[in-house]
């Protein structure tokens, strides 16, 4: 999408830099009507500068209205909550920026109305395993940062292991100063793990830097409708200890929750949601 450098010109005069962000600064609360205008305006360049940071790996509402044909309304959705500095590092980590929708209308948009909205992902689906506990999950709306690769050696170690890994890499990698005491303590917490528990692990606060099986999958049928470039075919592990299994053109098999990986080696993404 072409950027509309007007428009942003016009909306980046109503900005003010605070904390690596963008706030609204005191010019625009002048007049109501005014002030609404504005910040629908700053809303959308804030999407529209995402987009353009991110190229590809940009998964915003227009990509949910082109895979389900469902038209979102556009001042009920939460905010692109990044700074465009994390977006550009997180594009060079190899990572997507998706917006997730977990209901419509008031109601939950479950992975069986994902297929049956999607006839291509539906047929895609016919073969596959994907059990009927997992067709009623929903994805937590909003927005996600998530890596495309597994974390390095997750899919040979146990489960417990593989969150801890996963908080080794938040750990490492997000350098936001207000996230750091958040980290270190969810970094503590999860050191002091009990070791080898693989029934548990999946209670703790860690598993917020892992993707719940729905989340997978959500974003597995919106990459591959929206032209799969880059897709890894792969076995990952979720937060809630369901094997997933994502093949080509969007097709699934997931499981439910497992206590070991040793039968069925399957690795683990990072992600930040919100």
């Amino acid at each position: 999408m072409k950027t509309d450098c007007p428009k942003i010109t016009l909306a980046l005069a109503n900005f003010s830099r605070e904390d690596s962000d963008f706030v609204i600064s005191q010019n625009v609360t002048k007049r109501g009507n005014i002030q609404e205008r504005q910040k629908a305006l700053i809303k959308e360049t804030r999407l529209e500068l995402a987009e353009t940071i991110m190229g590809q790996d940009f998964y915003g509402p227009e990509a949910f209205q082109k895979v389900f044909e469902i038209e979102l309304d556009r001042k009920t959705m939460p905010k692109m909550p990044f700074t465009l500095a994390e977006l550009r590092e997180a594009k060079q980590a190899g990572m997507f920026l998706i917006f997730r929708v977990g209901s419509l209308n008031g109601e939950p948009f479950t992975i069986e109305e994902m297929l049956v909205r999607n006839e291509k992902l539906r047929l895609a689906n016919q073969g596959s395993l994907i059990v009927p506990p997992v067709r009623k999950m929903i994805a937590n709306t909003g927005w996600a940062l998530v890596g495309k690769k597994m974390i390095d050696g997750s899919e040979t170690i146990e489960p417990w292991r593989q969150t801890l890994a996963v908080v080794k890499y938040a750990y490492n990698t997000i350098h936001r100063h207000d996230l750091a005491p958040v980290i270190e303590r969810i970094f503590k917490e999860y050191s002091d793990y009990p070791q080898q528990d693989n029934n548990h692990y999946h209670q703790s606060k860690a598993n917020q830097f892992r993707r719940s099986t729905a989340e997978i999958i959500y974003d597995h049928f919106v990459r591959s409708a929206c032209g799969g470039r880059g897709i890894m075919i792969q076995r990952e592990l979720s937060s809630h200890g369901a094997f997933v299994e994502l093949g080509p053109g969007g097709q699934v098999h997931a499981y439910g929750r497992i206590a070991s990986n040793k039968d069925r080696p399957a690795g683990v993404t990072f992600q930040r949601r919100f």
